[in-house]
C-alpha cells in the first residue's frame, strides 16, 4: 500500500511528510491533500456565479424567445390556422424590431463615451 516517509527541507529546515504512491516518485503529502480538498469543494460546495455577463443574459433570452416563436410557428402551421401565423409573424417582428432598436441604443451609448 502507501508507506509515509519524510523529507527534510535544507533551506528551512521543515519536514515535509511524503507519500509512496506505489509508483516511481514521492508526491509531498499536504500537497496531495490541498488538491483533494480543492476538488472536493468545486463538487459538493461550488461557488455560484453571482453575475453573468450582460451579453450572456441577452443572448439566452433572445434563443429562448426565438425558440417559443418558432414553435407558435410551427404549431400555428400544423394546425392551418390564419390567426396563429399572424400572430407568431407579428410577434417575431416585435422581437426583430426590440433587437434593432437595442442595436441603436448601444451604439448611441458608445458614440456618447467615446465623444
Amino acid at each position: 500500500m502507501y508507506h509515509q516517509t519524510t523529507l527534510i527541507n535544507k533551506k528551512n529546515n521543515l519536514n515535509l511528510p511524503l507519500v509512496n504512491s506505489g509508483v516511481f516518485f514521492y508526491t509531498p503529502l499536504w500537497n496531495v491533500s490541498k488538491y483533494a480538498s480543492k476538488l472536493i469543494e468545486t463538487f459538493f460546495h461550488p461557488k455560484p456565479q453571482l453575475m453573468l455577463s450582460r451579453t450572456i443574459i441577452n443572448r439566452i433570452i433572445l434563443f429562448v424567445f426565438l425558440l417559443l416563436v418558432g414553435f407558435s410557428l410551427a404549431k400555428a402551421f400544423y394546425h392551418q390556422s390564419i390567426m396563429g401565423i399572424l400572430l407568431s409573424l407579428v410577434s417575431m417582428g416585435a422581437g426583430i424590431h426590440f433587437l434593432y432598436i437595442l442595436y441603436k441604443a448601444k451604439d448611441e451609448i458608445e458614440t456618447d463615451e467615446a465623444s
